[in-house]
């Protein structure tokens, strides 16, 4: 099933490569949480790649999702971290998280050294962070860049 994402593959992995960061704003639907982070993967990107949703269940059920379509084990090479809750493993590159969990990633480490793509952020809207723990992810994104 082509999704929206698709037609820009190669301006978000051209985005990726020359930043390394991406912070991703389209429509319900789209494939932001479904097909951007594997085509992230597929497209040769390094590192642990992020994607931040505003809630658990939506974490839960997506790295769940996402690991089926792709025929692997969820907490391999696609998991989730919520709050109490650790579904990952020294060989995940994909993994969704809480805005709760990213912010307390980045208070933990500041470089956020072990990601490489935090993307995308669902539903601004809907966080239950608030407007410093925003400015601080801005920040981290603007000072990560290449």
């Amino acid at each position: 099933m082509e999704l929206p994402v698709h037609e820009i593959r190669e301006e978000l992995l051209k985005a990726v490569q020359t930043s390394g960061r991406l912070l991703l704003r389209a429509p319900t639907g789209s494939g932001k949480s479904t097909c951007v982070p594997p085509m992230m993967l597929d497209g040769g990107i390094e590192g642990l790649i992020v994607v931040v949703q505003p809630r658990r269940i939506a974490a839960r059920m997506l790295a769940r999702h996402v690991a089926s379509l792709r025929g692997v084990r969820h907490g391999g090479e696609v998991g989730h971290v919520v709050r109490f809750e650790n579904k990952m493993s020294d060989s995940t590159r994909i993994v969704y998280v809480t805005d709760g969990v990213l912010q307390r990633w980045l208070q933990e480490d500041p470089t956020l050294s072990r990601a490489c793509v935090p993307t995308p952020v669902e539903r601004v809207g809907e966080s239950v962070m608030g407007p410093e723990a925003w400015s601080t992810i801005r920040r981290w994104l603007l000072r990560n860049s290449n």
